[in-house]
């Protein structure tokens, strides 16, 4: 990938722009000045333009596609490397709008906002044009590009406005474009792909579209007011600007994207957690959390396993793991070596489900807090089921599989109480078991909620709509972003609507005995507050903690303040409920 990034610390976002055809970053430079104090500011060279790769022989074949196939990892790359959480807007012109545009549809997790200039989303007839027109386009810019000082002096006089970096910027490219791609006449959308009837309507985050009134300008009056009637679009029109909007009419057109963006944006600069009371013991392990990066599960998931070696077990401590009778599920199960070997039952049963976003996660990662468990409790046993996670197993896969293990658990521990545990999505996850057990375990679901004596629910993730104040003050994280979790609910529901009540039960018939635990410095704080309050309210019984200065993942670390307080509070919890 190409590109070139600016910007400071305290910003509200991430812009990444893109060009036109035969332009490149550099002629973008206006737009990190112009951004540059508010926001991380990515300007990135399309494939086949400045220093990107030129498009091998297959990719000639429909260059729209392969342009915007790179363009897609350029972006996912850009957001891992990107201040975690906030705001992503792009930003293109012309072809690079269009592929921005088509990107985003593609994609509507990875994008907060658009803003196109004049963008290259064509009618047939425009598309016609542009190939019949290639070849000339071609040998002017070749022209152009041998001599840069001559193109600049030919080209000032149509457009006087430009800046020096500008003109600059735009000769430079002639020389670095990729000849074969713009002999294809390709530069835009419906040279190969769609028509913006069928892309703008489908865009799901707010849209900017800015034209100019020149005789070139692929939008016109008619055009934009078609486009208006997507329900995203927002339209201006620039008088006295060319194709060229923002080089054409600077001031007026930095001054309508500022006002859309300030509309669309939190305008109050964000740092991740910079306010917050966060515990010293906990600071240094909060700037060495890793990126929670959604948007590329495999790496995720790759980089979790590589950080979660096997845990070594104290002497006399040990896990197995086995595949349950009723499908393809592996539970993991944690324990004295006596209790392994049957030699006697445990007292106690925790069913602890992990979490990581409904998306990662598995149960091994948990060994260092289930062996804790084991040794506070003894004897008791923690058994940690393997459910599928999403996307490639949407909801309610996971809910199947957890509600499998859980009946597996009660069929060898029958005579054992159970205390259910999760943390983030795995108390989510068992929130939504205890809501449907009577739909995948109806034989069993009276003994289940017979045998179950409490919830411990940790940090839960609960609510797909994400719009609680802390989600607001936290979308930067630390820990878990906006981002990551809208990604992450995005893959789990997938087509799926589940109703409320199923994610986020609040029946004193559906959910045991409750004890909430949220962070204060946590994305997820309010709707587990809210929970409680909704479980109080509807006769559970409920007790809600809040550990000073947590964030979120951080809490339940074997050794830490937090993490004795919730093994009090869990025994004495359960105490008042024999």
């Amino acid at each position: 990938m190409s590109f070139q990034v600016s910007g400071g610390t305290a910003i509200r976002g991430t812009i990444i722009a893109t060009h036109g055809v035969g332009d490149s970053a550099a002629s973008l430079a206006d737009i990190a000045t112009h951004f540059g104090d508010e926001f991380r500011i990515y300007l990135v060279d399309l494939l086949g333009h400045g220093h990107a790769p030129r498009l091998t022989d297959e990719q000639l074949e429909d260059p729209f596609a392969a342009v915007a196939a790179y363009f897609a990892q350029d972006l996912e790359q850009i957001i891992t490397a990107a201040p975690g959480g906030l705001p992503v807007v792009l930003m293109g012109h012309s072809f690079g709008g269009s592929v921005a545009a088509y990107v985003a549809q593609h994609n509507p997790q990875l994008v907060d906002a658009l803003v196109f200039e004049d963008p290259a989303i064509l009618t047939a007839a425009q598309a016609q044009v542009y190939r019949e027109d290639a070849a000339n386009l071609a040998a002017r810019m070749r022209k152009q590009g041998s001599d840069p000082a001559a193109a600049i002096t030919e080209l000032r006089p149509d457009y006087p406005a430009w800046s020096t970096a500008e003109y600059t910027g735009w000769a430079q490219a002639k020389a670095l474009v990729d000849y074969r791609l713009v002999e294809t006449g390709v530069v835009g959308t419906a040279a190969s792909h769609m028509d913006e009837e069928d892309i703008l309507p489908h865009l799901t985050m707010p849209t900017l579209l800015v034209t100019g009134d020149g005789a070139d300008v692929l939008f016109d009056v008619p055009r934009l007011n078609q486009a208006l009637s997507s329900p995203k679009v927002e339209g201006a029109i620039i008088r006295g600007a060319s194709h060229t909007v923002r080089r054409d009419q600077p001031e007026a057109f930095f001054a309508t994207v500022d006002a859309f963006l300030d509309r669309v944006l939190p305008h109050t600069p964000s740092t991740p957690g910079v306010s917050a009371f966060i515990r010293e013991e906990y600071k240094l392990l909060t700037e060495a959390l890793p990126p929670q990066d959604t948007w590329d599960i495999p790496i995720m998931r790759e980089s979790a396993r590589t950080r979660n070696q096997p845990y070594g077990f104290l002497p006399g401590i040990s896990a197995t793991e086995f595949a349950i009778k009723a499908g393809d599920v592996t539970v993991r199960q944690v324990a004295r070596d006596e209790l392994q070997r049957g030699e006697i039952a445990p007292e106690l049963v925790f069913f602890s489900v992990h979490g990581g976003g409904y998306v990662g996660g598995k149960p091994e990662y948990d060994d260092v807090r289930h062996e804790a468990l084991v040794q506070e409790f003894h004897p008791v046993v923690v058994v940690s089921p393997e459910y599928r996670l999403a996307p490639e197993h949407p909801y309610p896969a996971a809910v199947i599989d957890t509600v499998a293990a859980l009946v597996d658990t009660v069929e060898r521990f029958p005579d054992s109480p159970i205390i259910t545990y999760g943390d983030s999505a795995g108390a989510g996850l068992l929130a939504q078991v205890f809501a449907r057990l009577e739909d995948f375990a109806p034989e069993k679901s009276a003994k289940i909620r017979k045998q179950v004596n409490s919830f411990i629910a940790v940090e839960p993730c609960l609510d797909p709509a994400m719009n609680t104040a802390s989600w607001e003050t936290y979308a930067a994280g630390p820990a878990w972003f906006h981002r990551s979790s809208k990604i992450s609910w995005a893959g789990y529901l997938s087509d799926s609507k589940p109703s409320f009540a199923e994610l986020i039960p609040a029946d004193k018939v559906l959910v045991p005995p409750t004890l909430v635990v949220v962070n204060p410095a946590d994305p997820l704080r309010d709707e587990g507050i809210d929970w409680a309050r909704r479980l109080i309210d509807n006769g559970v019984n409920t007790e809600l903690h809040l550990f000073s200065g947590t964030v979120h993942g951080l809490a339940t670390i074997p050794g830490t303040a937090s993490w004795n307080s919730l093994l009090e509070l869990i025994a004495s919890f359960n105490r008042e409920l024999a």
